[in-house]
């Protein structure tokens, strides 16, 4: 089944709105983390655009897409900043053919 989107605007921030949720993230804090324009360009990219009608439609499968990726962005960018700011070790792994990520030997022991 199809779900015809008719502002991709409102879908964008509703699509953000649901991963800051699923991420038990304050929705403020999206701005952060990615743009409305950056959810609306992901889900341009993954939604069927119907020429017809001039409207775009999304599936399960898409809208189940569209917020792994959004959410997924978020995550790398997170783990990103830890990484910058030290808090992370990270380095690519040819085996696993992904980038890992581990706390330095440095790091203090969290006591709370």
């Amino acid at each position: 089944m199809n779900y015809e989107i008719k502002d991709m605007r409102g879908f964008a921030k509703s699509i953000g709105k649901t991963v800051a949720e699923d991420l038990d993230m304050d929705k403020s804090e999206l701005k952060d983390y990615i743009t409305v324009k950056n959810v609306v360009e992901m889900a341009t990219q993954y939604c069927i655009y119907d020429k017809t009608n001039k409207k775009f439609l999304a599936n399960e499968r898409i809208l189940d897409t569209i917020l792994e990726e959004t959410r997924d962005w978020i995550i790398g960018l997170s783990l990103a900043r830890l990484s910058s700011e030290g808090h992370l070790e990270c380095a690519w792994d040819d085996e696993r053919e992904c980038m890992i990520f581990w706390r330095p030997d440095n790091a203090e022991e969290e006591t709370d």
